[in-house]
């Protein structure tokens, strides 16, 4: 079965900036990639002016294709018109797509994560993980033919939604060779509530560790007890060299909301290195036809 990689483009150079990342993940020999443009809803206007944006558009995705560098039989262009998110979000579900690669806007347009930007809304409703790649930061993805995500820092807050990230990173440290740093926050985490199994957190988090070693993964834990969640994923994030973060959103609203969902909106704004994040409450694929 194909591991099917989804790239939202918007006809803008940020667009570009997943390609170091999306390199690498196409490692995997039975990746396949589809890039996908979501215009606006053109039909109140001339077919020309259609043709004109499609023609844009089209021109946009033959450039990336081009630095990217790839089979052209792994690759495919599909254009949709209407609302971006909704259509991302629905061309996902449809076409089972194993990964969205997404670019951020650096630190001034991450803002906008707080004001329903597309990112946000799919970062919140995807049913599959999104790779959202910073083009801001303190140093560029490393070049072809080097190690990419040499070690994974995931935070994890003791529940079961919060260790449904752990089979996503499982494959990425496969492909990559990477070191997983699991990383608790004994003291703020553990308000978190959610589906905790008890008060054996640490256990519990000991277990999966214990497991990963078995796969044949490099893993290592790191615990804090400073009560400043989102500072200390930073700190940890620094102190261990990670190159990527990966933890899970879960819960659009009340306390689980207050939690992990604001850590990752906040460190999307903060942090400096790429994440890998999964909502474990994704929203209703979009049900309106194909336009």
């Amino acid at each position: 079965m194909a591991y099917r990689i989804l790239v939202p483009l918007d006809g803008t150079e940020i667009g570009k900036g997943v390609i170091p990342y999306l390199r690498h993940v196409v490692a995997r020999p039975d990746a396949v990639v589809t890039l996908l443009h979501v215009l606006p809803d053109l039909t109140e206007y001339a077919q020309s002016h259609i043709d004109t944006e499609h023609g844009r558009a089209a021109s946009h995705m033959r450039d990336f294709i081009s630095i990217l560098e790839l089979d052209p039989d792994r690759v495919y262009c599909e254009f949709r018109m209407g609302d971006p998110a909704e259509e991302i979000l629905k061309y996902a579900v449809l076409n089972a797509a194993a990964l969205i690669i997404m670019p951020t806007h650096g630190r001034t347009g991450l803002n906008r994560l707080l004001s329903g930007s597309v990112t946000e809304q799919v970062l919140r409703r995807s049913h599959c993980p999104l790779l959202l790649s910073h083009n801001c930061g303190d140093r560029p993805p490393p070049a072809d033919g080097k190690a990419l995500f040499e070690r994974i820092l995931v935070p994890l807050d003791g529940t079961s939604q919060g260790f449904s990230i752990l089979p996503v990173v499982e494959d990425f440290a496969r492909l990559f060779q990477s070191e997983v740093i699991l990383f608790h926050d004994n003291s703020d985490l553990s308000k978190t509530g959610g589906s905790r199994a008890g008060d054996n957190t640490t256990l519990h988090i000991e277990a999966q560790h214990a497991r990963l070693v078995d796969e044949g993964i490099k893993v290592s834990m790191q615990y804090t007890d400073a009560g400043h969640t989102v500072k200390d994923i930073l700190k940890a994030v620094s102190t261990s060299q990670a190159d990527l973060i990966a933890m899970t959103t879960h819960g659009r609203k009340g306390i689980d909301r207050i939690a992990f969902g604001s850590i990752v909106e906040y460190l999307l704004r903060h942090a400096t290195r790429p994440m890998l994040t999964l909502s474990t409450t994704p929203g209703p694929a979009a049900g309106h036809g194909d336009k």
